[in-house]
Formats: C-alpha cells, sequence, structure tokens
C-alpha cells in the first residue's frame, strides 16, 4: 500500500523519498507484538480511521488514474471488519 500511496503523491507533484518508505516497512516488520491503531480501535468498538486512512488514498488514486488495487482490497476488508463489528452500516 504504501508503494500506491507514493504512485498517488508523484502523480499529485509530492515527492516521498524511497527511503522514508524503506525505514517505515523496515521498523514495522521489526516491531513484535504490537497492533496497530486501527485494530486497537476494532477490538475497543471505536470509529476507524478508515477514511483518512485508506480511502483518501483510493479516492486521489481515481482522480489522478492512478490504480491501486492493494489499497481497494484494504479499504474493502476493513470496511467489512467494521460493519461486522456493529461500527460501520
Amino acid at each position: 500500500m504504501m508503494y500506491e500511496a507514493k504512485a498517488v503523491a508523484d502523480a499529485l507533484g509530492i515527492s516521498i523519498p524511497e527511503e522514508m518508505i524503506d525505514r517505515r516497512l523496515a521498523a514495522a516488520s521489526s516491531v513484535v507484538g504490537h497492533k496497530m491503531s486501527m485494530l486497537q480501535d476494532l477490538e475497543r468498538h471505536r470509529s476507524l480511521e478508515i477514511d483518512p486512512l485508506v480511502t483518501a488514498v483510493k479516492e486521489l488514486g481515481q482522480l489522478c488514474s492512478v490504480p491501486t488495487p492493494t489499497t481497494d482490497v484494504v479499504l474493502g476488508l476493513v470496511l467489512e471488519l467494521g460493519r461486522q463489528a456493529g461500527l460501520y452500516v
């Protein structure tokens, strides 16, 4: 998903250095036992940060004609989890 977000940013003239993505992916893979904030929200039955974190990338990609297939799948799955938890209709 980060590479799709980078492609969308590039299309908008926003530069995200490749090194920054590499650092974030390395940091994420080195953390053991940490739960992402969206998972913590789901477990606590709080609204999820779907729109600012995922939907925005998909919608901006559509506006710029940049495909976001991974983001689209993740968005669908997260929305369904939220619906099943009773957080969304």
